[in-house]
Formats: C-alpha cells, structure tokens, sequence
C-alpha cells in the first residue's frame, strides 16, 4: 500500500549498508540499524511522521524493503567500484536550490525508481535536471547516465551525449544544459525544499 515508503526505507537501508560497509543479510541483525533507516525515511518523507514514533509500516512492507535493499547489495557488488555515492548532492541554479540526485558510481549517475511501470518522460526530464545542474558548475563529473530499478532488478546505462542528441533533435549537450539552466533562472520563485 505505502509504495513510496517501501521504496525510500529500501534506499536508506542500502544507503546505511554502504556506509557500514555491510551486507544487508548482516544489516538487518541489529534493531538499531532499521531504526536509523527509518527515521532517515520518514525525515524525507515527512507525511508517514507520527508524534509517537511508531513505524508504519507493518512486517511485510519491511520485508519487502530488505528483499529491495538486497539488490541494491548486488546491483553495487556487480559494478565493481570504489567510487560510490548515496544521494549526491548537486547545485542548485534559478528557483531550485541545493539538489540530491540518487546514485553516484563511477563517472555514472543513476536515478533510482523503485516502481513496477516502464521508465517515463518526466523520469527522464527529473535526470536531465540533474545533469544540466551539474554541468553549469563547469565540472564534468558525470560522463554515463541511467535508470536502476531495485524492484525489477534493472539497470539502464546510457552515454549522456547520446541521449542530449536523440531527445534534443539534435542539440548538443552544452546548448541543451544551457537552456534548461536559462529556464530554471528565468523563475522568480525559489523552492526552500530538496529536489
């Protein structure tokens, strides 16, 4: 029923068995690390805060976020990779301020979607949001791009070149970030919350 609190619980339970460097199977044995899990969820997610402290999910939702947070164990094992970070912050430009995106491997940005649909249209303008940000710093940090799934197990990857010259009608990657970045300054209003 709380897709989006499934999805998030399993992002930071995959987030905090990185930074533990443990396996989720191990992460799960102490109490203390799912409580630290789920209060980083439910700060992202601030309409599951209770005055009482009490988790909402019932077990098969935490269940079903360990399975998740599993792939994530193999999905980040499989890219064989040192250089791994958990919510990457961005810069923020116009009406968004400071930005996380979702996964960071490598010269590889991936968003994460935790949904049983195909990848949409906004899917991808939410990624190129992020790229675009990152590229007005004047920093190439990102060089692929792509999509994981911990639900179905998926992984896309894509050169970001490529897809600027396939969605853009052939723009190139400068051109097109400098547009997004124009429209994002073009705004008056500044968002006071992450993107």
């Amino acid at each position: 029923e709380k897709h989006d609190l499934v999805a998030e619980f399993s992002f930071q339970l995959a987030k905090l068995a990185h930074e533990k460097s443990l396996w989720i199977d191990k992460l799960r044995l102490d109490q203390k690390n799912i409580d630290e899990a789920y209060e980083n969820t439910i700060s992202f997610l601030k309409k599951y805060k209770t005055d009482d402290g009490i988790v909402v999910l019932n077990k098969q939702e935490i269940d079903e976020s360990l399975i998740i947070a599993e792939q994530y164990d193999y999905f980040i094992d499989k890219q064989n990779s040192s250089n791994i970070e958990f919510s990457p912050q961005v810069a923020g430009a116009g009406f968004l301020g400071l930005c996380k995106a979702d996964l960071s491997i490598d010269d590889t940005l991936y968003e994460v979607k935790t949904v049983s649909r195909n990848i949409a249209g906004k899917d991808i303008k939410q990624l190129l949001i992020y790229l675009a940000l990152q590229h007005s710093t004047g920093q190439k940090r990102w060089k692929y791009a792509g999509f994981y799934n911990p639900r179905k197990a998926q992984c896309y990857r894509f050169s970001i070149d490529h897809l600027i010259y396939r969605t853009s009608g052939g723009k190139s990657t400068s051109e097109l970030f400098s547009d997004i970045i124009d429209f994002l300054c073009s705004r008056g209003v500044e968002l006071d919350t992450a993107f």
